[in-house]
């Protein structure tokens, strides 16, 4: 399941990035105007003449290869700049759990010592729609679990009221 996922991903985003505005060889020549014989070279190269599907299956073999090709920017090997910034990537990735796990584990703590002392704040503030929320005020759903069906939203007396006086 995880293997179709991740081809469904990359499909749906090379194809997003093929749909994109713009044009890859401009990118590629930094925006300056090429000569038709050095467009077609470009394309060629990076297979942008070819259809849609032939370019994925392309880029998806080499891919499995672990040849993920050329930075435009930095003109150097994409497997090998990520190389070397693994250890910086995991280190964090390692740093930013322990922060959650010790977060995660004392506010669980605190939450089953104090019940009600995190999760309250946290659902007040989160606005999700409850059934009732959505009726309108004469239908039953609107009405409480007490003797009488007396509605939850009472409207105030008229001595109350401002327009009253």
């Amino acid at each position: 399941m995880l293997v179709a996922s991740l081809l469904v991903a990359s499909f749906v985003i090379f194809a997003a990035l093929y749909l994109a505005p713009g044009n890859p060889v401009a990118a590629l020549s930094g925006g300056r105007t090429l000569p038709p014989s050095s467009i077609a070279v470009l394309e060629a190269r990076y297979h942008l003449n070819e259809p849609f599907l032939a370019q994925y299956w392309y880029w998806l073999k080499n891919a499995l290869h672990g040849n993920l090709g050329i930075s435009i920017t930095l003109r150097e090997n994409v497997s090998t700049l990520i190389a070397s910034r693994i250890w910086t990537t995991a280190g964090l990735v390692l740093y930013a759990s322990l922060i959650i796990v010790a977060l995660g584990i004392g506010m669980g703590t605190v939450s089953g010592l104090r019940p009600g002392a995190f999760d309250t704040s946290t659902l007040v503030t989160t606005p999700w729609p409850s059934p009732r929320s959505r009726s309108s005020p004469g239908s039953p759903g609107r009405r409480s679990g007490r003797k009488g069906g007396a509605s939850t939203c009472r409207p105030r007396s008229a001595a109350a009221s401002p327009a009253a006086s």
